[in-house]
C-alpha cells in the first residue's frame, strides 16, 4: 500500500507492508541507500526527498530507487 503525507509542505511518499528482509534483498548492493527513524523526517532533522518512495518498516523509513 502506498501513502503520501505532507510534512512542512513536502511530500513524504511511504510504502507500507514491506519487510526489512525485502528491502535488504532488493537494495543491499546500493551502499548509498540507508534507513533512518521516521521521526527524523517528521521533525526536520533530515530532509525529505520528494522524488522517491520510502519503505516504512517498524518506525523506520528505508530509501529506495522507486521514483514518484
Amino acid at each position: 500500500m502506498r501513502k503520501t503525507i505532507i510534512v512542512d509542505g513536502k511530500k513524504l511518499h511511504l510504502i507500507l507492508g514491506k519487510t526489512e528482509h525485502e528491502w535488504k534483498f532488493l537494495y543491499s548492493e546500493y551502499e548509498s541507500l540507508w534507513n533512518m527513524p521516521l521521526e527524523e523526517l517528521l521533525d526536520g532533522t533530515l530532509e525529505i526527498n520528494e522524488d522517491i518512495w520510502y519503505y516504512y518498516i517498524n518506525g523506520r523509513v528505508y530509501e529506495t530507487d522507486l521514483e514518484t
